[in-house]
């Protein structure tokens, strides 16, 4: 299965929290986030064997077994896959089929459901593409088990999976992992808070919902901060949000600062015209106005050398802050 949403809208958490137990079934969760290198891949796979062998019954037992006799401090999870060691170097692609035939054997001894998060990664490393059909010929021949393939950057998802030209055509069923309804989340919202006779406006509400984008993580990061500032009894207006902030901008200030550092002076422009004015399409003459950048080519450079960095999303001609507390912080520079 392809599961498809934006980062921090809780696909893992759907998973790991939901379908997984309600399955019965034991997780083998790979992060692919941030690999560089077919080494990254093997090693990240590795380790999520490892995990997968703590975490099962019969391993339980006989690390109990031997905490009872050992004095020395013994490395289980290496001892338990010793048959696949990863130096400093760390074995290339040519282990990861080995990798998997251990995961299915798992399998086949008790059910797994593995889960590729962030999988789209994968396309980023050298060869990638050669990777991904080493992945699709060992998978392949897992008869029963579910590999769920997670990813938030929909462009190189599609890619990979509807791709004639890719290994994995056509290779998974998709579902768009959507936002959950306003309602609903509202509702949640509420009820989080009503132990603590806190009570939210309506206004307060749809303002939470129009900054995060109803992001499920951004939401509650947010509604975490404004529990922080209030105290009990309190109604939640739009002035308690500027505390809010301020909570959330003391522990991300300073990579914020990284950012503003690190951009060109075209990209710090475009950064701020569209935390400042989302209203104007960031395509075209009126854009390059409001950023003060000379010209619509160099400020569509300009983001997408932002999206490269992982700071903005684009969709179609869309860009979108990934995180939209940095771009409320944008709003307050001069």
């Amino acid at each position: 299965m392809l599961l498809q949403g934006e980062r921090r809208a809780g696909k893992t958490s759907f998973i790991c929290h939901a379908v997984a137990p309600a399955l019965k079934q034991r997780l083998f969760l790979v992060s692919l986030w941030g690999i560089k290198t077919p080494e990254d891949l093997a090693r990240q796979v590795y380790a999520a064997l490892v995990r997968l062998r703590e975490n099962s019954p019969i391993f339980r037992k006989a690390q109990r077994f031997l905490k009872t006799r050992l004095a020395a401090n013994v490395d289980l999870g290496v001892l338990a896959a010793h048959t696949l060691p990863v130096s400093g170097g760390g074995p290339g692609v040519d282990v990861l089929e080995q990798l998997l035939d251990e995961l299915y054997a798992e399998h086949k001894s008790s059910p797994v459901m593995a889960v590729w998060d962030e999988f789209q990664e994968v396309e980023n490393i050298p060869d990638g593409n050669a990777v991904i059909g080493r992945l699709r010929n060992a998978i392949q021949h897992h008869s029963g088990m579910a590999h769920v393939f997670a990813g938030s950057d929909r462009n190189q998802m599609h890619r990979i999976f509807n791709d004639p030209n890719s290994p994995f055509f056509k290779g998974a069923v998709t579902l768009d992992f959507g936002k959950i309804e306003t309602e609903d989340l509202a509702a949640w919202i509420r009820q989080r808070f009503k132990p603590f006779s806190v009570t939210v406006t309506d206004e307060t509400m749809k303002t939470i919902f129009d900054i995060t984008d109803r992001v499920s993580g951004d939401v509650q990061q947010l509604c975490s901060a404004l529990w922080t500032v209030s105290k009990r009894g309190d109604t939640l207006r739009q002035e308690h949000l500027a505390g809010a902030f301020r909570e959330i901008w003391a522990y991300e200030s300073r990579s914020y600062e990284a950012i503003v550092d690190d951009a060109t002076a075209p990209q710090l422009r475009c950064l701020k015209a569209l935390a400042k004015h989302p209203e104007v399409p960031p395509h075209g003459i009126a854009f390059a106005k409001v950023s003060g950048v000379l010209g619509a080519s160099s400020a569509s450079r300009a983001l997408n050398g932002l999206a490269g960095k992982s700071i903005l999303t684009k969709t179609g001609a869309t860009y979108k802050f990934i995180n939209p507390f940095f771009a409320e912080w944008l709003k307050t520079l001069d």
